[in-house]
This record gives C-alpha cells, sequence and structure tokens, in this order.
C-alpha cells in the first residue's frame, strides 16, 4: 500500500504515513485540534491517530452559554458603573411632569394619556389591591373641589403609611378615564408635611 499523499509506502492497518504525518483514509480537509497532543485530526474522529487519546467533546451549546453570559454580565457592570443613580431618575421624572386641572383631564383624555402628571390632592380612601405585591388603590379629591375625585393605583414599594385626610403630590402617568374619574398610575407620591 502507498499514502496517497507522499506515495510512499505503508503497512496495512497503519493510521499515520511515517514519511508526510498524513492521517490515512482521510481526504477531508475539515479538522480539529486533537485535545491532547495539539494536532490537527479529522473533525469526526473519536480518537486521536498520533497520541492514540480519546477526544474531550465541548458542547457547543456549553460555549455558547458562556459566551452570552459574558455579554450580560459585562452589560449589567457597565449599567451599574454608569447609569445615573435612582435619585436624579426620580427627579428628572418629578420635573418632567406637568399640572393639570381636573377640567383638563376629563375634557382632554385623548390628548393626555399617558402624559407624566403632578396632581395635589387629600386623600378620601386609601385599599389594597394586593397583598404579595403591595399595591394600593387611593382616591383623593383635588384641592379645589371636593367632587372632583382621582383614583390612583399605586406600587408602594417605600411601605408609605397613607391614611385618610393626608394632603399628598402625586407623580404619575395618566392612563385611563372611567366617566369623570381619571386614573393615574403613579410612580412617587409625596406627603405634605401641615
Amino acid at each position: 500500500m502507498k499514502c496517497s499523499k507522499c506515495n510512499n509506502p505503508i503497512n496495512e492497518g497503519q493510521e499515520v504515513c511515517l514519511s508526510c504525518g498524513h492521517i490515512l483514509g482521510y481526504e477531508s480537509q475539515i479538522s480539529k485540534p486533537c485535545t491532547h497532543c495539539n494536532r490537527e485530526i479529522p473533525i469526526e474522529y473519536k480518537k486521536c491517530p498520533y497520541c492514540k487519546k480519546k477526544q474531550k467533546y465541548h458542547h457547543r451549546l456549553t460555549s455558547v452559554l458562556v459566551i452570552f453570559l459574558a455579554i450580560g454580565l459585562s452589560s449589567f457592570m457597565l449599567y451599574v458603573l454608569y447609569s445615573p443613580s435612582n435619585t436624579v431618575i426620580e427627579t428628572e421624572y418629578k420635573n418632567s411632569c406637568h399640572n393639570y386641572s381636573y377640567e383638563e383631564l376629563v375634557r382632554n383624555f385623548n390628548q393626555l394619556e399617558d402624559a407624566s402628571v403632578r396632581i395635589v390632592g387629600h386623600v378620601t380612601n386609601v385599599k389594597t389591591t394586593g397583598i404579595i405585591n403591595n399595591k394600593i388603590q387611593i382616591e383623593l379629591f383635588l384641592e379645589e373641589n371636593e367632587h372632583y375625585l382621582i383614583k390612583v393605583n399605586y406600587q408602594n414599594n417605600s411601605n408609605l403609611g397613607i391614611i385618610y385626610g393626608d394632603q399628598i403630590i402625586i407623580y404619575g402617568d395618566y392612563t385611563s378615564l372611567d366617566g369623570n374619574t381619571p386614573f393615574i398610575d403613579a410612580r412617587y407620591i409625596e406627603i405634605v408635611e401641615n
């Protein structure tokens, strides 16, 4: 028998040509490095013909997951390092909120839907709508007239104690109108000290 690459004689059962190092019986160009001796071997070989050691399989999925995890962790670290503090975000949001009268809220819902609003009023009712997630619903009357009712949904993460009669300032998004009752999803609430 002769090597198909260098044409030198080879023995039967020989896996590698001793003259040129060609892997016998394999003509494809697709190869990988041996996980032990680092020589190039055919990609489908489970055992290296040079060092005779079994190949360790590296799952591509594991490699992809490690890459995504590294990218995600890097992105998170950059966000933590370079993002503004919550106080700055809160201040910017509060500054973006506009004061609207009750009439403006009711009459102009189509123009004001999802607008950032600032509302000042007195609490007339507080009820918990989610014990686990600490959601509360607040009803308040505006300063100008005790017949102007606004309903507010608030995720009370700060465990703010809001009670009947409190004068509060709501900073939130105008989400819906039910009859003549505007609904606000509050992001921040301040209790006005008397």
